[in-house]
């Protein structure tokens, strides 16, 4: 029964996929999420981070052995079985400073991967908004096409009842066959720009609908805020401190601490091994220090050497603070900007709109020329794509600031 069950989900599952004829911008992050090559690549990444942890924190454990063996000469024989332990602790243990060194990568590692799934999310919604204004555009353009279409016509009449001029035709016409041509460029752009966006989030285009989102634009956006670059810089700055402690370590002399600990049993017959009364047992602790007379020039020059590069990183990363903050004011007001513009762009659209049905009643009533109706189309026309084009610039502006002080996507992501 559970079986049925299980079989005819997965079949609702598949059907459901096959049969859908449209995806909405959500769906479309989701499958890249799932299916989109740099996520799955980062994640590989990752996952290596966690495992060069764990790899580290093993090195914490004792060196430990069994042993079993038989020994045969022309005289005799015998069996051993033992257990060995041991452990060896340095002043400059290479086994503390790459546990905390790996520590630091799975953090690093973490955290990158959460600025590139952010990223990537931010990729795939500039992606989807720039389909949609596409899609929009070539309904501008095909409405553009028709109005040519409709003034052609009608200047064609006129041309028959001698009232335009065969220069008034042709011309009308040039701008009827430019229009069409302008319509076929932008649809195979927007045929380059969808494979590649399909592309993008890993799954194949299967003629789906794209669903234009309701996204508000608002009047204010996110504050700054240390993003995880930040996060990631300030990693790196504790990682080379360590880098500088391992570095200073190895000037001083070499002192360590071994212990050993091993218990065994040799008998000639196998069977005795076992027996707890005839095991022996030995530890050793021994405590060293060594100072090699020639290799202090050598340590001496890396730990000069890295306190430089450690410097520098501080430098890079307090370069790369300002730049953020710099690319988070320039962002924020362009946004301003673009928004007061977006509002002066809607109230032309509308205006032009309604001056666009004037104009062609008019014309048609033989009011207006030709002329003046063009004029009033190119109006119409500009009025259409620069608002809708300021319209996406903004939606794609305000989660760009969100991606770059790591705010959340679409309130969501």
């Amino acid at each position: 029964m559970f079986r049925k069950i299980l079989l005819l989900s997965v079949f609702v599952i598949i059907t459901t996929i096959v049969l859908a004829t449209q995806l909405n911008l959500e769906e479309c992050i989701n499958l890249g999420l799932n299916n989109g090559y740099k996520i799955l690549s980062n994640e590989i990444v990752y996952k290596n981070s966690k495992s060069s942890y764990n790899s580290a924190l093993y090195g914490f454990l004792p060196e430990a052995s069994i042993n079993n063996s038989y020994t045969k000469t022309r005289l005799d024989h015998n069996y051993t079985i033992g257990l060995s332990v041991g452990k060896s602790i340095y002043l400059n243990d290479p086994t503390l400073f790459n546990y905390i060194k790996a520590k630091q990568n799975k953090q690093i590692s973490y955290l990158t991967f959460e600025n590139t799934k952010k990223e990537y999310i931010y990729s795939i919604l500039d992606n989807y908004l720039s389909l949609i204004q596409l899609q929009e555009n070539i309904k501008i353009f095909q409405e553009n096409l028709d109005i040519q279409k409709r003034i052609y016509e009608q200047i064609a009449i006129e041309f028959r009842n001698n009232k335009k001029t065969i220069y008034d035709m042709q011309s009308s016409q040039i701008d009827t066959l430019s229009s069409y041509v302008d319509l076929l460029n932008l649809k195979k752009d927007y045929k380059a720009q969808r494979d590649n966006f399909f592309f993008l989030i890993g799954v194949d285009d299967n003629n789906f609908d794209l669903i234009e989102p309701s996204i508000p634009i608002v009047d204010k956006v996110s504050e700054f805020n240390r993003n995880f670059s930040s996060s990631i810089n300030d990693l790196e700055i504790k990682q080379s401190n360590v880098t500088n402690t391992e570095s200073f370590l190895s000037l001083l002399p070499n002192i360590s601490l071994s212990y050993n600990y091993s218990i065994s049993n040799t008998q000639l017959d196998y069977q005795d091994l076992l027996k707890q009364e005839q095991f022996e047992d030995s530890y050793t602790i021994m405590l060293s220090l060594t100072y090699p007379l020639f290799s202090f020039l050598e340590d001496g020059t890396h730990y000069r050497m890295q306190k430089r590069n450690h410097k520098k990183l501080i430098l890079d990363v307090q370069n790369a603070e300002d730049k953020n903050l710099l690319l988070y004011n320039q962002a924020v007001q362009e946004y301003k900007n673009d928004y007061t513009t977006y509002e002066i762009y809607q109230m032309k659209y509308e205006l032009s709109k309604s001056n666009m049905n004037i104009a062609e009643n008019r014309f048609q009533l033989g009011l207006i020329s030709s002329l003046e109706l063009d004029k009033t189309r190119v109006q119409y026309l500009e009025s259409q794509l620069n608002f809708l084009n300021k319209k996406f610039a903004l939606m794609k502006k305000q989660e760009e600031i969100n991606t770059l002080v790591s705010g959340n996507i679409l309130g969501k992501w």
